[in-house]
Formats: structure tokens, C-alpha cells, sequence
């Protein structure tokens, strides 16, 4: 997919997405939080910056809109980040010395 932004001066930014069929559409983020999904005729080149239809979406709507977008539910995804921090904080942890001095690991000794 090809995937372009540009600023819209006074009003927001707008990502425009061309898919491999040719299909485009954006998605308008205004300065009042709201996201509207523009949509493309792909048959008319002449109005190829106007949209032949806007679909505007407060925040909230937006977010439900990119969750079933997601190949992956956001608990899924957010298991999959926790599960990737614990191995590092594991990894992390045998490389990290023990208490003792300057890196050194902790001296066990018995009184015998």
C-alpha cells in the first residue's frame, strides 16, 4: 500500500493510502480531535484531490474503526508486548551482577 501525509494549512493532516488494486482513500485528522475517511473515485483522474464522500468519526469512533482494521485484537498485541518485556527484563537480569563491588557477583562463604 502506498501511504502519503500532507498538512492541511488551518485545518489538520491528512494521510492519503493507494492500495495495490489502485483503490485510494485518506483519512483527514482535524485539530478538533476528529477523523474523517475520505473516500476516492478511483474512475474520475480530474477530481482526484476531492472526495466523493466523507465519513466523519469522533475520536472514539475512530479508535473502534482501527480496532477492526487490526489484524490482531489490541489484547493480543498487548499480551505479545508484555510477554517480549518479560523475556528482556529476564535477559536483563542474568546479565546484571549481583550486589557486591564494581560488578562483581556475591561471595558466599561458610564458617566451617
Amino acid at each position: 500500500m502506498e501511504i502519503t501525509y500532507d498538512t492541511v494549512p488551518g485545518i489538520g493532516a491528512v494521510r492519503h493510502f493507494r492500495t495495490r488494486d489502485g483503490q485510494r482513500f485518506g483519512v483527514l485528522a482535524d485539530r478538533a480531535g476528529r477523523r474523517s475517511l475520505l473516500i476516492y473515485d478511483a474512475d474520475d483522474p480530474h477530481d482526484a484531490d476531492v472526495p466523493v464522500q466523507a465519513v466523519v468519526m469522533a475520536h472514539d469512533e475512530a479508535d473502534q474503526l482501527a480496532e477492526v482494521l487490526q489484524s490482531r485484537s489490541l489484547p493480543d498485541r498487548l499480551a505479545d508486548v508484555e510477554r517480549r518485556l518479560d523475556e528482556l527484563a529476564g535477559t536483563a537480569s542474568r546479565r546484571r551482577p549481583g550486589p557486591g563491588v564494581r560488578g562483581q557477583g556475591v561471595c558466599v562463604t561458610s564458617s566451617a
